[in-house]
């Protein structure tokens, strides 16, 4: 499985109100992904900078929030047919090997 390198993205989601991450895009006819910024739409939602090929990759993210900080790590899983392109949520024991 192969980590995303140190790519780094940054939102600002106003005190008060809530926002949904989008981690990737993988259109129908593809075989790749992308990991997903709001430039994205500038590029039909495939930034070339974020591409990620056929494979299992891993998201980490970090929020900072009211001053403390939250991270989680995902998997994106991209090595099988369009259907079966899915995110999914990584094991503590995974996660402890992360850090």
């Amino acid at each position: 499985m192969a980590a995303l390198e140190s790519v780094q993205y940054a939102i600002d989601i106003p005190t008060g109100e809530c926002g949904t991450i989008a981690l990737a895009y993988r259109a129908k006819d593809s075989e790749s992904c992308y990991g997903w910024t709001n430039e994205s739409y500038l590029h039909n939602f495939q930034h070339p900078s974020w591409k990620l090929d056929k494979g299992r990759h891993i998201a980490r993210i970090r929020v900072v929030t009211a001053g403390r900080e939250f991270v989680d790590a995902f998997k994106i899983i991209n090595d099988a047919p369009f259907n079966d392109f899915r995110i999914e949520a990584i094991d503590q024991e995974t996660k402890k090997k992360l850090k």
